[in-house]
């Protein structure tokens, strides 16, 4: 059986984790992926 490993790649403030809801709200039913430019 594999075992799953996760790491936090990107850390946001908590502003920019409510403007993320709101794209994802705006999306479709399951959103699936954010493009984030640095």
């Amino acid at each position: 059986m594999a075992t799953e490993q996760t790491q936090k790649l990107v850390t946001v403030t908590p502003k920019a984790a409510e403007k993320i809801l709101e794209f994802m709200k705006e999306e479709a039913e399951k959103p699936q992926f954010l493009r984030v430019y640095v």
